[in-house]
């Protein structure tokens, strides 16, 4: 953990350049844009005003535009995903304007997102002495994307250690931000959601004599907070500053996991784990600075990580002491050589030096394998070692002595990077370059070819046969990776795809109210990786089949649930097993209804409805598990019953006991409705099942709110039909449920022959 850092709202501008774009008129203030290499395309326009809750201009205030992340692009303990792509000032008029900010090759999946209308960027805005501000851009090209900044919530107390001292000196970070009212997802990925987690927008605030006060903070909201110290100090929470009365917030893949929610004036308690400082340098002893350090378990588990400092030194805290593999990786802007170790780390405190291994320098250069043009912005690793290609393509990578096998680390938008997990797929074996390094000279230089993959280009046309313009087309990957890639035809009705895989079939598709249409390539299996396969697919539109419905809450429709149609074509006799895809999504309107197209006769489908809060569509027979077959002729419409939302915050806890009181282990446990009807899994969070502990105890969460029945026991080893099993109806959020279960009648039948 760093022992010195910006205590507010701050940006590591490390990675964005000094230099700043024009401003786009006399009034607007300069851009300073991030340092990693683009090609300048896909590009992002983001203009807007901030202004106080009154609508009072802002002047001065910090606006970023930055990268939605649902998850860690990096790894190996480097401390931020690069996720800002640009930052600016509001003018004396609370005007901002970001210009063809290009978006880095590596961010596929958000230029995706983007070209489908959906969230893919974030713009963010907060000044002196108000909460922070955000909101989601959905496309390539936004004009008013406003940002109304209130009064901050109040966020202070007193943190302590675990003999309830006033830890001396630490530090709070707000990880994210949700208005999740039920459990909350562990990457705060919802729509809304701000996550921080590895962001370069570092919320920070100082403990200084155990007390603490976080500025800037939004009211209604759930804040993850974390607070570290030097001494080993460390804490979870989150923070309301919405006066829910929730207790505690749960994890939304496993309602297990429980975090403790506090209010001001908060009082909290760390936990005193190891600390591990660690001295990173050369083979010749000189500090290494940037990178970071990763320790993994023994169990091969995610131990701690730090970010390593200007002088070669990171104090990381780690979830527990034992063994460990340290791992150091250098800032893939600043290579340096990758080095693993095997430590012991102690309970009290662990000095390591991490001594690198001698390197040679390995120049390359990345391009076009059609053109022969440079390609930026590709990441190349090899020989323990990461590094950007600039403009100009090249890159330079710190290689340790012996094979190096060069891959491309992530995807590249319009081509076919040769990764490490294309080189593992047994259908595609690319022939990565390998360069052989020796201590006594530095290799040669390398050049790596990037082909346009898949190319798939064509028109969409009607059932006369014309084209159609402005129509979205849809290409979707029936194998790794299963993305989904986006585009829209233009005034010729025209379209183009680069960068699929030839490796996988690859489904092209489109649908609007005209209708839909759909054909799917074949896979190539050998297709060079570096080459580039062209092929050319019309798609004529035939009427499909919609289907409408509608969204409700206790009998009370409800607008803006997002509702996704996932599809599978008609059954083959010779297919083994069933792949769904998706094929659309939408949202409902103010009276709860949703109309979704592109089905033809004999498709099979499924919905999802996505949950709001803690209520989700459970058992409804249009949503998994539950499948249905179209069977109306093509250009019908199908009018579906009410998807309800129930919540879904019930607990049931108690034990199982032979007839005697005796605890029974390993006893299976249910939940069912009370009609007897099978109570499905939920679309997030544990199962409706569980098996008791050695005390006979069971805990089953997120059931729905309303009465349940349960049922304990054994499976048959046998299989088929479940033997003797113990029902009982308990009350709703009952935690003393006693099911009584007599292990003798689940034993098996003496044979007497």
């Amino acid at each position: 953990m760093p022992t010195t850092r910006l205590h507010c709202f701050a940006i590591l501008w490390l990675g964005l350049c000094c230099c700043t774009t024009a401003a786009q008129s006399a009034d607007l203030m300069p851009v300073t844009v991030t340092s990693e290499p683009s090609s300048g395309t896909p590009a992002a326009t983001v203009r807007g005003m901030v202004a106080d809750k009154a609508g009072k201009p802002l002047a001065g205030a910090t606006v970023v535009l930055r990268a939605k992340l649902g998850g860690i692009q990096y790894a190996g303990g480097l401390q931020h995903c690069r996720d800002v792509l640009a930052r600016t000032t509001t003018n004396e008029a609370g005007e901002y304007a970001f210009s063809n900010i290009g978006i880095p090759p590596r961010l596929v999946e958000n230029s995706d997102l983007l070209r489908r209308g959906q969230p893919g960027l974030q713009v963010l805005a907060w000044s002196d002495g108000y909460a922070l501000a955000w909101k989601d851009i959905n496309h390539f090209d936004v004009e008013g994307a406003d940002l109304l900044l209130q009064n901050p919530a109040e966020v202070s107390g007193v943190a302590l250690d675990s003999d309830g001292a006033a830890i001396a000196e630490g530090e709070l970070a707000a990880m994210g931000f949700t208005e999740a009212t039920g459990d909350i997802k562990k990457f705060l990925n919802d729509p809304g959601d701000l996550n921080l987690i590895r962001s370069e927008v570092q919320f920070t605030a100082p403990v200084r004599d155990g007390k603490f006060s976080l500025p800037n903070i939004p009211p209604g909201y759930y804040i993850s907070v974390r607070l570290e110290s030097p001494a080993g100090d460390r804490q979870f929470f989150f923070v309301d500053t919405g006066n829910t009365t929730l207790k505690q917030a749960s994890d939304h893949n496993s309602s297990r996991v429980k975090v403790p929610l506090h209010r001001t004036p908060i009082r909290v308690t760390a936990e005193r784990l190891p600390v591990v400082r660690v001295k990173v340098v050369d083979a010749d002893g000189n500090p290494v600075a940037g990178g970071g350090v990763q320790a993994i378990t023994a169990e091969h588990q995610y131990g701690g990580s730090a970010g390593v400092g200007a002088d070669g030194t990171a104090t990381m805290i780690v979830n527990k002491a034992g063994s460990h593999k340290l791992n150091y990786n250098g800032d893939p802007l600043h290579p340096a050589v990758g080095h693993s170790q095997e430590v012991d780390i102690q309970l009290g405190g662990t000095s390591i030096e991490l001594r690198l291994p001698a390197s040679q320098t390995l120049n390359g250069k990345v391009v076009d394998g059609d053109s022969g043009e440079p390609v930026p912005g590709v990441y190349v690793a090899g020989g323990g070692s990461m590094a950007v290609s600039g403009t100009d393509g090249r890159f330079t990578l710190r290689v340790k002595e012996g094979e190096c096998q060069l891959a491309v680390r992530h995807e590249v938008a319009g081509y076919l990077a040769p990764t490490y997990a294309l080189s593992r797929d047994a259908s595609t074996k690319p022939a990565l370059p390998t360069v052989t390094v020796t201590p006594d000279s530095a290799p040669e230089e390398v050049t790596l070819k990037l082909s346009r993959g898949l190319v798939v280009e064509g028109a969409v046309l009607d059932e006369r046969g014309s084209s159609i313009p402005g129509v979205q087309v849809m290409a979707s990957f029936r194998g790794q990776p299963y993305r989904r890639v986006a585009t829209t035809t233009d005034a010729a009705g025209r379209y183009r795809f680069t960068g699929l895989s030839p490796y996988v079939p690859i489904a092209i598709a489109t649908l609007s109210n005209i209708g839909a249409a759909e054909e799917t390539i074949a896979a190539t299996e050998d297709q060079p990786w570096d080459q580039t396969l062209t092929k050319h697919v019309d798609l004529k539109m035939v009427s499909a089949t919609t289907l409408v419905g509608r969204v409700v809450q206790q009998d009370e429709p409800i607008a803006g649930v997002t509702v996704r149609l996932h599809r599978a074509a008609p059954r083959d006799p010779n297919e083994r097993g069933t792949s769904f895809f998706p094929t659309g999504e939408t949202a409902t309107d103010k009276k709860g209804k949703f109309q979704l197209s592109g089905l033809r006769q004999g498709d099979r489908y499924y919905l999802e409805v996505e949950p709001v809060g803690d209520a989700e569509v459970r058992d409804w027979r249009y949503a998994s598990p539950y499948t249905q077959t179209v069977e109306v002729a093509n250009g019908s419409t199908i009018e579906l019953p009410d998807a309800v939302l129930k919540s879904s915050g019930q607990t049931l806890a108690g034990v199982v006991v032979d007839p005697d009181g005796n605890p029974l282990e390993g006893i299976s446990v249910s939940a069912r409705f009370a009609s007897g009807r099978n109570l499905s899994r939920p679309q997030h969070g544990p199962p409706p099942w569980t098996k008791t502990d050695a005390e006979g105890r069971f805990s089953l969460t997120h059931l729905p709110d309303e009465p349940l029945s349960l049922m304990a026991y054994k499976a048959n080893p046998a299989g088929g039909r479940i033997l003797h099993p113990s029902h009982v109806s308990p009350a709703m959020n009952a935690d003393d449920i006693r099911i009584i279960l007599d292990p003798s009648l689940l034993e098996e039948p003496e044979d007497l022959d």
